[in-house]
């Protein structure tokens, strides 16, 4: 029973007849709160340990510093081995360009699909492989957007286009272009025209894949797996690493070649037909106004634009020609091609591999080929906004695929004896006429004088001497690894050179520093 007592200066004492006060129960119900507020401190602290480890363990994914590194290694042209292509290329992209000492002639601007096609391709021109993995018209705003803003405009930009290059946000299935948000963001101011809401763009899922305990155990897993550890190198190909080349271009490492079999290519293309094959890929009216934006601006500055179309593996194409999918890439090839006819631009590559003579066995799956198949688009290039300086002829008499023969001078080989044919040209470019060391060089009485300015004769090597591309990739690497220590110190290095070198060391198999320490120094680098 509970009553009052009313002590001497008149305030009352509220006591239940058992002796316990009133409070005893405000105190039992604050436990639960206080409980739920521990397990929610606790869950915060989990998930930001977690946050913190999958940036430390895959820095070239998530540290802007990692990527900052990453790009003034490859602006000063060296090389830079990765566990693989998962990777912020974007802010790698921005790194880079911010750092090159000069613009390029060519800049290539698509998606991985491209990601193969290296400088000696182009070998006329100072070449940049500009790709980025899953672009859509947003990273088209944003890269130009990082070569307008460092002064690093090409003479010539070729703007790929992807199937899925439109899609609208609600379609998309990835979130790999958020990094670039920023830089859309200023390119559309440029252009005066509305970008996305903020809301859009919050990078949620970027956040939810960093704060992953699954992510979090492949990362440390492979850390620790590694033989190998990711970091500058001037070598080129690595047993479990890939490598990012100056060029902006990559190097498969020979596990991964091994992977890349016929059959693989072949199951991978028809597993993407049936997935592909009823989900055509819209087309946002918003994405179209930017990028015919972005064409007018370029244009303005004095870019040659041209746009491609990159192929897709034969296998794949089959099997979604009589598909949903199909209309919806023709749909998507007519807009392109109304933007460059708006804009007086030429057009090179195709969908259809047909057209550019590239087989299955270019192709490691659906989308991605080598450089065989990617040099038969930038043939159609030539090696920038002027006619290519040389032209080469095979052994046999017959010109090897060259370029755009409308702005080329044609010299073929004869029965021992040169014969020239000229095309007409506002200004005929100088061209050095190269002939293989098996065949005679052409009499200047036949030839060479009929050329306008006069060329010049360069013997080549015998063929056995030289190597193509794809002797490079079939008959071994360019430049074997080392077993040893290699710090990858230029002639006479400055001190802040060498400390930085010292800071990204990157150490091979038989290293007598102790693996653990080593993991922790490069653990340490990357983070800082």
């Amino acid at each position: 029973m509970a009553f009052d007592k009313a002590d001497s200066d008149g305030s009352v004492d509220t006591r239940a007849a058992d002796g316990r006060t009133g409070g005893g129960r405000a105190t039992k119900q604050s436990r639960p709160v206080r409980y739920l507020l521990t397990i929610c401190g606790l869950a915060v602290v989990g998930l930001a340990a977690i946050f913190v480890a999958n940036r430390c363990f895959a820095p070239e994914m998530y540290l802007s510093r990692a990527a900052h590194v990453i790009g003034k290694t490859l602006a000063g042209g060296d090389n830079y081995a990765v566990f693989d292509l998962n990777v912020n290329i974007r802010a790698i992209r921005s790194a880079q360009i911010a750092k090159l000492n000069a613009a390029p002639d060519v800049a290539l601007i698509g998606a991985s699909h491209w990601q193969e096609a290296n400088g000696d391709l182009m070998p006329n021109a100072r070449f940049l492989n500009v790709h980025v993995h899953r672009d859509y018209y947003e990273d088209l705003l944003a890269m130009s957007e990082v070569l307008v803003r460092n002064d690093k405009l090409p003479q010539t930009m070729v703007i790929a286009f992807r199937d899925a290059i439109f899609s609208p946000l609600e379609e998309r299935r990835d979130h790999l272009w958020l990094p670039a948000v920023a830089d859309y963001r200023a390119m559309s101011a440029r252009l005066d025209i509305e970008p996305h809401s903020t809301f859009a763009t919050l990078p949620v899922a970027r956040l939810r894949e960093q704060i992953s305990m699954p992510m979090l155990f492949n990362n440390v897993t492979r850390w620790y797996n590694a033989d190998l550890l990711p970091g500058a190198t001037q070598h080129r190909a690595f047993s479990s690493l890939d490598t990012l080349l100056p060029d902006g271009s990559i190097a498969w490492s020979r596990q991964h070649r091994t992977q890349f079999t016929a059959e693989r290519g072949r199951k991978l293309a028809l597993a993407a037909a049936v997935f592909e094959s009823s989900r055509p890929h819209g087309i946002d009216p918003k994405g179209v106004e930017a990028v015919d934006a972005l064409l007018g601006f370029l244009t303005m500055k004095g870019v040659n634009v041209v746009m491609a179309f990159p192929p897709f593996n034969p296998v794949f194409f089959d099997k979604v020609r009589d598909t949903p999918f199909m209309p919806g890439l023709r749909r998507l090839e007519a807009v392109a091609r109304g933007l460059a006819e708006k804009h007086s631009l030429r057009v090179i590559g195709s969908f259809d591999p047909a057209d550019l003579g590239c087989t299955a066995a270019m192709f490691i799956d659906a989308e991605h080929s080598n450089p065989l198949c990617l040099s038969r688009i930038l043939e159609q290039l030539g090696t920038g906004s002027t006619a290519p300086k040389s032209l080469v002829l095979s052994e046999a008499g017959t010109p090897l695929p060259i370029n755009d023969l409308a702005r080329q001078q044609l010299l073929i080989l004869q029965n021992g004896r040169a014969q020239a044919s000229l095309v007409a040209t506002p200004e005929p470019p100088k061209v050095d006429v190269i002939v293989a060391a098996a065949a005679p060089p052409p009499a200047e009485t036949d030839a060479v004088r009929l050329l306008t300015p006069p060329a010049r004769i360069v013997r080549m090597p015998a063929p056995q001497q030289r190597r193509t591309v794809m002797q490079t990739e079939t008959d071994g690497d360019r430049e074997p690894a080392p077993k040893m220590r290699s710090r990858f110190v230029r002639p006479e290095p400055t001190p802040a050179r060498r400390r930085d070198l010292q800071r990204h060391e990157f150490v091979w198999p038989g290293d007598p520093a102790p693996a653990a320490s080593l993991r922790r120094s490069q653990h340490s680098s990357a983070d800082r």
